[in-house]
Protein backbone atom coordinates (compact mmCIF):
# COMPACT_ATOMS: atom_id res chain seq x y z
CA UNK A 1 0.00 0.00 0.00
CA UNK A 2 1.31 3.57 -0.91
CA UNK A 3 0.08 7.11 0.36
CA UNK A 4 1.34 9.98 -1.64
CA UNK A 5 0.15 13.82 -0.15
CA UNK A 6 1.15 16.56 -1.97
CA UNK A 7 0.12 20.18 -0.20
CA UNK A 8 1.31 23.45 -1.70
CA UNK A 9 1.20 27.08 -0.58
CA UNK A 10 -0.24 29.14 -3.36
CA UNK A 11 1.42 30.34 -6.03
CA UNK A 12 2.25 34.51 -5.74
CA UNK A 13 1.35 36.61 -9.15
CA UNK A 14 1.81 39.96 -9.69
CA UNK A 15 -1.81 42.42 -10.50
CA UNK A 16 -0.86 44.60 -13.53
CA UNK A 17 -2.53 47.30 -15.29
CA UNK A 18 -5.39 46.52 -17.96
CA UNK A 19 -3.99 49.95 -19.95
CA UNK A 20 -0.27 50.80 -19.84
CA UNK A 21 0.64 53.58 -18.20
CA UNK A 22 4.19 53.36 -18.67
CA UNK A 23 4.16 53.39 -22.64
CA UNK A 24 6.58 49.95 -22.15
CA UNK A 25 4.01 47.39 -21.79
CA UNK A 26 2.39 46.37 -18.67
CA UNK A 27 2.09 48.40 -15.82
CA UNK A 28 1.32 47.95 -12.15
CA UNK A 29 -1.21 49.57 -10.35
CA UNK A 30 -0.68 51.90 -6.76
CA UNK A 31 -1.52 50.25 -3.96
CA UNK A 32 -4.26 52.69 -1.94
CA UNK A 33 -2.05 53.31 1.31
CA UNK A 34 -4.25 51.33 4.79
CA UNK A 35 -6.33 49.11 2.52
CA UNK A 36 -5.59 45.20 1.91
CA UNK A 37 -6.29 43.46 -1.40
CA UNK A 38 -6.62 40.28 0.28
CA UNK A 39 -9.66 38.93 1.27
CA UNK A 40 -10.20 37.07 4.68
CA UNK A 41 -12.52 34.29 3.11
CA UNK A 42 -11.79 34.02 -0.72
CA UNK A 43 -13.86 32.34 -3.22
CA UNK A 44 -13.56 31.42 -7.09
CA UNK A 45 -15.57 34.09 -8.03
CA UNK A 46 -13.71 36.78 -5.96
CA UNK A 47 -9.94 35.99 -5.13
CA UNK A 48 -8.88 39.18 -4.26
CA UNK A 49 -10.11 42.74 -3.68
CA UNK A 50 -10.51 44.54 -7.01
CA UNK A 51 -12.04 47.60 -6.32
CA UNK A 52 -10.11 50.14 -9.15
CA UNK A 53 -10.54 53.78 -9.10
CA UNK A 54 -13.06 54.42 -6.26
CA UNK A 55 -12.83 56.08 -2.92
CA UNK A 56 -12.19 53.42 -0.46
CA UNK A 57 -10.37 51.32 -3.02
CA UNK A 58 -7.46 49.10 -3.43
CA UNK A 59 -6.19 50.10 -6.79
CA UNK A 60 -5.12 53.11 -7.94
CA UNK A 61 -3.76 54.85 -11.73
CA UNK A 62 -0.01 56.29 -11.38
CA UNK A 63 0.81 59.10 -13.20
CA UNK A 64 1.35 59.16 -16.73
CA UNK A 65 4.57 57.63 -17.67
CA UNK A 66 5.69 56.18 -14.14
CA UNK A 67 5.01 52.66 -12.63
CA UNK A 68 3.15 52.12 -9.88
CA UNK A 69 3.87 50.66 -6.47
CA UNK A 70 2.33 47.62 -6.52
CA UNK A 71 5.48 45.53 -5.98
CA UNK A 72 6.07 42.33 -7.82
CA UNK A 73 4.37 38.55 -6.22
CA UNK A 74 2.48 40.35 -3.87
CA UNK A 75 -0.73 38.60 -4.02
CA UNK A 76 -0.64 34.59 -3.83
CA UNK A 77 -3.34 31.97 -5.36
CA UNK A 78 -5.01 28.93 -4.60
CA UNK A 79 -3.53 26.77 -2.23
CA UNK A 80 -3.60 22.98 -4.02
CA UNK A 81 -3.92 19.62 -1.87
CA UNK A 82 -3.75 16.31 -3.70
CA UNK A 83 -3.49 12.35 -2.48
CA UNK A 84 -2.39 9.15 -4.11
CA UNK A 85 -3.17 5.77 -3.29
CA UNK A 86 -2.53 2.31 -4.06
CA UNK A 87 -2.67 -1.19 -3.38
CA UNK A 88 -0.25 -4.02 -4.58
CA UNK A 89 -0.53 -7.63 -4.14
CA UNK A 90 1.57 -10.40 -5.23
CA UNK A 91 0.82 -14.09 -6.00
CA UNK A 92 3.48 -16.81 -6.44
CA UNK A 93 2.51 -19.03 -9.32
CA UNK A 94 5.89 -20.60 -9.13
CA UNK A 95 9.10 -20.07 -7.86
CA UNK A 96 10.32 -17.81 -10.14
CA UNK A 97 6.84 -16.45 -11.69
CA UNK A 98 5.20 -13.70 -9.60
CA UNK A 99 1.75 -12.12 -10.85
CA UNK A 100 0.92 -8.95 -8.94
CA UNK A 101 -2.09 -7.26 -8.85
CA UNK A 102 -1.87 -3.68 -8.88
CA UNK A 103 -4.47 -0.99 -8.23
CA UNK A 104 -3.99 2.68 -8.55
CA UNK A 105 -5.94 5.96 -7.30
CA UNK A 106 -4.91 9.63 -8.23
CA UNK A 107 -6.10 12.20 -6.91
CA UNK A 108 -8.64 9.94 -4.71
CA UNK A 109 -10.86 12.71 -3.20
CA UNK A 110 -11.48 14.08 -6.42
CA UNK A 111 -10.06 17.19 -5.28
CA UNK A 112 -9.90 20.38 -7.59
CA UNK A 113 -6.95 21.86 -8.37
CA UNK A 114 -7.50 25.83 -8.86
CA UNK A 115 -5.62 28.01 -11.55
CA UNK A 116 -4.43 31.77 -10.47
CA UNK A 117 -7.22 34.45 -10.78
CA UNK A 118 -7.42 36.92 -13.49
CA UNK A 119 -5.10 39.75 -12.53
CA UNK A 120 -5.25 42.15 -14.72
CA UNK A 121 -6.86 45.30 -12.71
CA UNK A 122 -9.55 47.25 -14.33
CA UNK A 123 -11.22 44.31 -16.47
CA UNK A 124 -14.57 42.72 -15.17
CA UNK A 125 -12.53 39.45 -14.48
CA UNK A 126 -10.17 40.32 -11.88
CA UNK A 127 -9.74 38.20 -9.32
CA UNK A 128 -11.97 35.54 -10.91
CA UNK A 129 -10.50 32.06 -10.90
CA UNK A 130 -11.91 30.40 -14.67
CA UNK A 131 -9.35 27.57 -14.89
CA UNK A 132 -8.77 24.48 -12.98
CA UNK A 133 -5.54 22.44 -13.40
CA UNK A 134 -4.42 19.10 -13.41
CA UNK A 135 -6.78 15.71 -13.86
CA UNK A 136 -9.94 14.49 -11.98
CA UNK A 137 -9.61 11.05 -10.29
CA UNK A 138 -8.37 9.10 -12.25
CA UNK A 139 -8.31 4.82 -11.65
CA UNK A 140 -5.97 2.44 -12.74
CA UNK A 141 -5.51 -0.99 -12.50
CA UNK A 142 -3.17 -3.50 -13.94
CA UNK A 143 -1.40 -6.87 -13.96
CA UNK A 144 2.47 -7.14 -13.62
CA UNK A 145 3.87 -10.69 -14.29
CA UNK A 146 7.43 -11.22 -12.83
CA UNK A 147 9.46 -14.03 -14.59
Amino acid sequence: MNIILTAQTGLPFTPVLANSTTNAGSSRPNIVSGVSATLPNPTINDWFNTSFNVPGGVWATPALYTYGNAGRNILRGPRRTNLDFSLFKDYGITERVHLQFRGELFNILNHPQFDLPAAIIGQPNAGIITNALGTPRDIQLGLRLRF
